[in-house]
C-alpha cells in the first residue's frame, strides 16, 4: 500500500456574542477560501434538501472520536464505522472550504443539543458537503480532509485500500493493470461511491453504487414510469463506456448499477421517500448494444431492473 501520511488539522474555536462561535484561522491549518480534498467516502453523506422547494442539496458527513480512533457515522443504518477508509471512494474533488463555525444539533444518541464543529465545503452554489464532530474533538473532522495538494496521494491509497478488500478470493486473478482500469471506470467513469461484486442468478457482477442525482421527483408530473425511464437513460453512455473496456475475463460477466431516487408531492415534499434502482446488465447485452446490434429498449427489455426489490419493466420511450 502507498504510503500516505495526510495532514490532520488542529483547530481553535472561541464564543462569539451571537451565540455561534466563528473558527479562527490560528493552528486550524486551513481556512476560509482554501482548497482541500476530502479522504473520506462520499457514501457517508447523509442527503437532505432545504430552501423552497429543497432546491439546495447538503451532503452531510458526521464524525467523532472513540478510544482514540475516528469514527464516521453510516447514514444507512446509523452505525459508526472506524475502517471507513474501506468503505468507497472519496470525491476527487477540489473543494473551497466556504465556511467554518460551531452549530448546535442533536445528540445521534441522546437526543440532546450538543455544539458541533461545522466545516462546509462547496463545489457550486447548492450543492455543499458539511462535516460536523463535537466541537472538542475537532481531530475527528480534520482526519477527513486534506489539502488539495494532497489529491493525488489520497486517491492512490484510497484504490490500494478498496482494492486491497474488493480482489480476493476468485478475483485475486486480476492484474495490477486490469485492477487500475475497473477501479478508474467505477470511480471516475461511473462517478460511483462504492465497487464490490455480486453473484445474481448465476452471474457474477461487478456492482458500483451510483449517488443520488440530487433531484426529489414530484409525482404529481412524473409517474414512476416516467421517472424509470429518465434515470436508466442517463446510464447508456456509462453502459458503453464498460462495453468498451470490459476485460475478458471468464470473474465478470456483467454490469450492476444502484442508484436511489427520492421522490414525492409538491409543493413541500412532506411525503419524500427513496427508491433504491438496482440494474443488471450482462456484458454480452452492453457489447452488443456498444457494437449497434441491438436497441437501448432491447438492452433493458433483457436485463434485469429492480425498484426496491421488485422487478420493473422500464420503457425507455416514456419520458
Amino acid at each position: 500500500m502507498r504510503k500516505l501520511r495526510c495532514a490532520v488539522f488542529a483547530a481553535v474555536l472561541v464564543g462569539s456574542p451571537e451565540g455561534v462561535a466563528v473558527a479562527q484561522t490560528t493552528g486550524v491549518g486551513f481556512a476560509k477560501g482554501d482548497s482541500v480534498v476530502m479522504v473520506v467516502p462520499t457514501r457517508y453523506a447523509s442527503v437532505t434538501h432545504t430552501g423552497l422547494g429543497g432546491l439546495n442539496t447538503k451532503f452531510d458527513i458526521k464524525a467523532h472520536m472513540s478510544a482514540g480512533v475516528v469514527e464516521v457515522r453510516d447514514p444507512d443504518d446509523s452505525s459508526w464505522h472506524r475502517d471507513w477508509r474501506f468503505g468507497g471512494f472519496p470525491s476527487g474533488v477540489h473543494f473551497l472550504v466556504s465556511n467554518l463555525k460551531t452549530v448546535s444539533r442533536p445528540d445521534d444518541s441522546t437526543g440532546d443539543d450538543r455544539r458541533y464543529i461545522e466545516v462546509t465545503l462547496r463545489i457550486e452554489r447548492g450543492f455543499d458537503y458539511r462535516l460536523y464532530a463535537p466541537v472538542e474533538q475537532p481531530e475527528a473532522v480534520h482526519s477527513l480532509l486534506a489539502p488539495a495538494s494532497a489529491a493525488d496521494s489520497v486517491m492512490a491509497l484510497a484504490y490500494d485500500s478498496l482494492g486491497s478488500r474488493f480482489f480476493t478470493g476468485p478475483l485475486a486473478g486480476f492484474s495490477a493493470d486490469e485492477r487500475k482500469l475497473l477501479m478508474t471506470f467505477a470511480h471516475i467513469t461511473a462517478s460511483g461511491t462504492r465497487i464490490g461484486s455480486e453473484t445474481f442468478k448465476g452471474i457474477t457482477y461487478l456492482t458500483v453504487t451510483l449517488p443520488t442525482d440530487g433531484n426529489v421527483w414530484n409525482d404529481l408530473r412524473v409517474t414512476r414510469t416516467e421517472r424509470m425511464g429518465r434515470v436508466i437513460s442517463t446510464q447508456l453512455a456509462l453502459l458503453k463506456a464498460f462495453a468498451r473496456i470490459t476485460i475478458r475475463h471468464d470473474l465478470i460477466g456483467g454490469l450492476k448499477l444502484t442508484q436511489p431516487s427520492s421522490h414525492g408531492t409538491a409543493p413541500n415534499y412532506l411525503d419524500t421517500r427513496t427508491d433504491q434502482i438496482e440494474a443488471y446488465f450482462p456484458v454480452d447485452l452492453m457489447v452488443k448494444f456498444a457494437d449497434a446490434d441491438i436497441t437501448s429498449q432491447q438492452l433493458v427489455n433483457q436485463s434485469i431492473i429492480l425498484v426496491s426489490g421488485d422487478r420493473v419493466e422500464v420503457n425507455l420511450g416514456v419520458q
